[in-house]
């Protein structure tokens, strides 16, 4: 347990510091830390695996649960998905089979 104290009036106004009716505003955190062997995978540091497909002309390649597999025991746990919709700049509804196959891929990747 580590237990830190700051007083942060500096970083409050005058005007809410006399709302408060105080001179010195305590704030006290606690930090719980627990002793792990395995390392922590942390998708906020920005290490992703980038993952395309092609829509257009059968192009298409779905996620395959196998390329997941490998990239969890790896420690990647955020990927981002592309998909190329060229054909379809210039306003072309979306086919149901292109939608249906983009649903699977979110379904893998849950």
């Amino acid at each position: 347990l580590i237990q830190t104290r700051h007083s942060v009036v500096s970083a409050l106004s005058t005007s809410a510091v006399e709302l408060l009716g105080a001179n010195d505003v305590d704030v006290t955190a606690k930090v719980f830390v627990a002793d792990i062997e395995s390392e922590l995978p942390n998708p906020e540091r920005g290490v992703y695996v980038h993952s395309e497909t092609k829509t257009g002309n059968n192009a298409w390649s779905a996620l395959q649960l196998s390329d997941l597999e490998s990239w969890y025991s790896l420690g990647v746990r955020l990927v981002f998905r592309l998909y190329y919709l060229d054909q379809y700049k210039d306003g072309e509804l979306l086919p149901g089979s292109l939608l249906a196959g983009m649903d699977g891929d979110m379904q893998l990747l849950q």
